[in-house]
């Protein structure tokens, strides 16, 4: 009897290049990073239709929380950030004053109807990493954003990762940036050559963000990846959109190949493969039996994202 493949999906809080947050019935949704002199869109949905009010600080040294091993790129883990939360320990008020806010809004209210997404548009100002919390009643929900005109390109392997360092808009390279790759444990860091480029010849852990710095200028990439779970078969996988909202159908396709002495070829012993959907904390959130294509190695499955 074959044992199927199986493929990995990891579901983040929104599948895409974006942070979002909910408290109960607020979410939130923000674009993770626009160019500076742009507006930063906002996206809000709330249960109750009524004001909501939008605050929002500049963190002055965001580098200090990486090096606690944090993601800048999930609000609610900077949670304790925001200056009215009630139940900071030491360790957090000492990394709040290490990092320092500055107030960007204070409290700018913008009206929302009832159960149907609205975007605002923040003014932001100037480049860095900004906390935003919005706030309806006693809910409120937490994200961070980030304005800026510097991008980065990660590729990875099992051994070691590289990373490309460049301008947002005209693609030209970003010399001499200082990066930091935070995965399991404190950070490691490096630096770009004069092609913007940094190579790091270690293993990566399987899910790691690079954070990418000069001056007021920050940049991040994500790299998530898992060991193929047999030898020399290799799978892509991909989903029909970047992002999605609670209870949307995710559609993901794939494509199975086997390596042999001319390299990577369809292979004929695989008739099926599993697709899993796993949420935050490694949560499985659905399956999936897909068939695989015998004359083109393909496959397809679909699953209901929980409201």
């Amino acid at each position: 009897m074959q044992r199927p493949l199986v493929a990995l999906l990891l579901l983040a809080a929104l599948v895409g290049t974006a942070d979002a947050a909910h408290a109960a019935d607020l979410y939130v949704v923000v674009d993770d990073t626009t160019s500076v002199g742009e507006p930063t869109p906002l996206t809000i949905r709330a249960a109750r239709a009524g004001p909501v009010l939008v605050r929002a600080w500049r963190i002055q040294k965001p580098m200090v929380l990486v090096a606690e091993g944090l993601a800048l790129d999930r609000g609610e883990a900077l949670r304790f950030l925001d200056p009215r939360f009630p139940r900071r320990t030491p360790a957090q008020n000492a990394m709040l004053q290490a990092a320092g806010l500055r107030p960007s809004l204070v409290g700018t209210p913008f009206p929302v109807p009832a159960k149907t997404p609205t975007e605002v548009e923040l003014r932001l100002g100037e480049p860095g990493l900004y906390l935003i919390a919005v706030t309806q009643g006693r809910r409120s929900a937490i994200v961070t954003a980030l304005v800026s005109d510097r991008g980065l390109l990660v590729k990875r392997d099992a051994t070691s990762l590289s990373a490309w360092a460049l301008h947002r808009t005209t693609g030209r390279p970003w010399p001499g940036t200082e990066l930091y790759v935070l995965g399991a444990g404190k950070p490691f860091a490096g630096r770009t050559d004069e092609n913007g480029r940094a190579f790091f010849d270690r293993a990566v852990p399987p899910t790691a963000t690079i954070y990418a710095k000069v001056g007021a200028q920050l940049a991040l990439g994500r790299t998530q990846a898992w060991p193929a779970p047999e030898t020399g078969r290799k799978v892509f996988l991909h989903t029909h959109q970047p992002a999605y909202r609670p209870g949307e159908r995710v559609e993901v396709r794939g494509i199975l190949r086997s390596r042999d002495a001319n390299g990577l070829a369809l292979d004929p012993a695989i008739r099926e493969i599993g697709v899993k959907l796993f949420a935050p904390g490694d949560k499985l959130t659905a399956e999936s039996a897909a068939t695989v294509s015998a004359h083109m190695g393909t496959f397809a499955a679909g699953f209901d994202l929980p409201k």
